[in-house]
This record gives C-alpha cells, structure tokens and sequence, in this order.
C-alpha cells in the first residue's frame, strides 16, 4: 500500500503527490503527478498505479535491466521475478554487436523530495498546527 506523505498544487486539474511506497524491499519516497483529489479517492488513486510506480523505481534502481522477457503475467512480476533469479540480464545483439550475460547491480534509491522552500516549511507547519488544534476547537 502507498503512503501519502502530502501533496501540492500543480495546476487547477493537477497535483505533486509525495508518496512512500516499498519496492524490492526499500522504502522509497517519490512525487507523482495525479489528479486534484483528496482522502480516500487520492488513496484509491494512487493505490491503482502501485505497480506502475513501482516498475518506475525499480528500472532507476536496476539501470539498463532487461526483465521484459522474465515470467509473469504483469510487468512487475516480470520485474521481480527477474530480480529473483539474480538480475541477470541475458547475453544478445544489440545493433549487430554481441552483449554477454551480464548482472545489472542495483543502486541505492535517492529520495524525489529533495528540500522544502521555506514557504513550504511554513505551510506544512501551518498545516499541522491546524490539523492539532481542530479537534480541540469543534468541542
């Protein structure tokens, strides 16, 4: 399942939606660009998209894998599956030139978050002072 960590208007139709998700046991931190929703229908949303997102990390965390071919019915059992079987991507031509067995290593995952502006900083503090306050308020 994904976590919703916060989202920020993009446009009137769009939003940046930093999610958390677990790809090949690693949690991994992203932004994605999804619909103007909120609550459950962003959960709904982006919990759709899972294995998409989760194909996006593993192929920036296993660069130039060749897992198309690999068993399964869904690209990311294909992924995975090839992961399982050692990363190992198989000998071929590639433009007429011969590439031998080679096992593509994987790299660490950096984060998409990146650092906040400070109107950023203030406006999650805002928030979250607001979120804190509400329920003592409507009593």
């Amino acid at each position: 399942m994904i976590e919703i960590n916060k989202t920020r208007a993009k446009n009137k139709n769009y939003q940046f939606c930093y999610i958390t998700l677990t790809a090949d046991g690693d949690a991994c931190r992203m932004v994605v660009s999804t619909p103007t929703l909120a609550g459950n229908d962003l959960q709904i949303y982006c919990d759709a998209r899972e294995d998409e997102y989760k194909v996006n990390v593993l192929g920036a965390i296993y660069p130039d894998a060749k897992w198309q071919d690999s068993e399964g019915k869904t690209d990311i059992e294909k992924f995975e599956n090839w992961i399982v079987a050692g990363a190992i991507n198989t000998a071929c031509l590639d433009e007429d030139k011969e590439v031998p067995e080679q096992v593509i290593e994987k790299i660490a995952w950096v984060d998409m978050f990146g650092g906040q502006t400070d109107l950023e900083k203030l406006t999650d503090r805002v928030t979250a002072l607001e979120t804190s306050v509400r329920p003592i308020l409507e009593k």
